[in-house]
């Protein structure tokens, strides 16, 4: 037991001041997250449509240097008046001019300009240009995108916006607003240092692991020697064997709130980690993708009989990717606030209908061997399907194909947009504990946010209790251990 008080006494001291700021930040990320620019937001702001010189897909792609046999997508949008045609092929893109049929290496300022003043009316008053990540791109992992073009605008948000130069998306958007809740809440909750994302993903993944880890560590050890004291004080009929306030209330506010303490940390330490496989296995051949394509590769010449152009004169059409769904070219109509898909094998442009059939089609080219399914429509929110962001909300009624396997594994499958979510046991567990135990994000908390929000502030104020006691009895320590080495 002295070994283990030593424990957490030393570590304690190191990392009560952390604790005390995940807890407070924690209450920040309540109402305000990290700004994100994800791909319906970005949409709603191109305003142009499509030149009327863009040449068919034919004459382009005949005059491309990328092999056509192994595409997975075609983007066509519209930047800086430009009609862009976007190949995907292999984890790279490359880049076309539609009107001339010219690879695009980098979108030079000028187009950058026009592109960044259709984003916001206000005049812009500065430029720069970006050859390494800052704060706002951490969650946008712009590597190979450099350099950016970052805006700023003179409007009473004082907007910023961030912008790709080999692409012209827009990479990232902040106000002042957005700005200075991030730097309350997400950036320091989360150690958004850009140090530490310089070159990837995986230095800061690295820290955050340990430090989580550790502190896993200090707060069992604090438990243990917590529970320890209070028996021992029950024995003498106390409620606490501590004399001294801050002492007294540090054990009492552990007692209470440790476990919580203990479980926001772990579930901190799991938004970083997966389920162990050896533990809660997972069909490893299933994605949402592979299913809701149903092939790997699209065959360009099933979408010359429907040309691509007659969608793009439509100023309300944002984006436009030729694609495949159940085994069918599709072209995927993205507007601002809706998304869809054409039959592009026929004349007609007919929609294509989601249903139960469709759904069987993706299931028996995606599910092989003897294994049977089911197929069903939900319309509620449940574990392998759910909203954890109140912006953010998944689309309801979709189709469930139930997968008879022994990893439970579920695909859902959104009604217009043939959009695709893979879940099974190994997800369900991960939701569990990280989603539910650090956020209570989970279906019956969504559904009642006054009570989620409610019991998140008594979790947080009582984890900074925890903390701050703790970081005032670590100086404490400190100063007592300064005093002997002086001697």
């Amino acid at each position: 037991m002295k070994y283990i008080i030593t424990i957490h006494r030393i570590l304690g001291t190191v990392f009560s001041i952390l604790f005390l700021m995940w807890f407070l930040t924690g209450i920040v990320m309540i109402y305000h997250h990290y700004p994100s620019l994800y791909g319906s937001k970005a949409l709603e702001y191109s305003r142009e449509s499509a030149s009327a010189s863009a040449l068919s897909l034919d004459s382009l792609l005949s005059g491309i240097d990328v092999p056509t046999d192994s595409i997975t997508d075609i983007e066509v949008s519209v930047m800086s008046g430009t009609t862009l045609l976007n190949i995907k092929r292999g984890g790279e893109e490359f880049l076309y001019d539609c009107n001339t049929g010219k690879k695009v290496d980098r979108l030079y300022k000028p187009a950058l300009d026009f592109i960044a003043q259709s984003w916001c009316n206000a005049p812009i008053t500065s430029t720069d240009s970006l050859d390494e990540i800052d704060v706002w791109l951490i969650g946008a992992y712009p590597f190979n995108e450099y350099p950016v073009y970052k805006y700023t605008f003179d409007d009473d948000e004082k907007t910023e916006l961030y912008l790709s130069s080999r692409t012209g998306r827009g990479l990232q958007l902040t106000t002042s607003e957005s700005r200075l809740w991030a730097w309350l809440g997400a950036i320091p909750h989360w150690i958004y240092i850009k140090q530490l994302r310089a070159t990837g993903r995986q230095p800061w993944t690295d820290v955050v692991l340990w430090i989580s880890g550790i502190g896993i560590l200090m707060t069992l050890s604090g438990i243990i020697v917590g529970i320890r004291s209070m028996v021992l004080a029950r024995r003498r009929k106390k409620l606490c064997p501590y004399k001294k306030p801050m002492f007294r209330w540090h054990h009492i506010s552990g007692l209470i709130f440790g476990f919580f303490v203990l479980t926001f940390i772990f579930s901190g330490f799991m938004s970083l980690q997966k389920v162990p496989t050896s533990l809660v296995p997972y069909n490893e051949d299933f994605s949402a993708e592979a299913f809701a394509r149903g092939q790997e590769f699209i065959n360009p010449s099933d979408y010359t009989i429907s040309d691509y152009r007659k969608f793009m004169n439509n100023s309300d059409v944002k984006r436009i990717t030729l694609t495949v769904c159940a085994g069918m070219p599709v072209y995927k109509i993205e507007k601002a606030d809706d998304c869809f898909l054409i039959r592009a094998n026929n004349t007609t442009n007919d929609t294509l209908t989601i249903d139960k059939n469709v759904c069987k089609e993706m299931a028996r080219r995606s599910v092989s061997g003897g294994t049977t399914y089911t197929v069903s429509v939900i319309n509620d929110y449940e574990p392998g399907y759910s909203s954890v962001r109140e912006s953010r909300k998944r689309e309801l009624p979709v189709y469930k194909v139930a997968v008879n396997d022994e990893f439970d594994s579920r695909f859902y499958i959104t009604p217009r947009s043939a959009a695709a979510y893979y879940s099974n046991s190994n997800s369900d567990m991960r939701g569990i504990l990280y989603n539910t135990l650090h956020s209570l994000n989970c279906k019956f908390f969504y559904e009642h946010q006054g009570l989620r929000k409610t019991i998140l502030w008594i979790m947080m104020i009582g984890g900074a209790i925890v903390s701050l006691t703790g970081v005032v009895l670590g100086w404490r320590y400190l100063k007592r251990k300064s005093k002997q080495i002086k001697k």
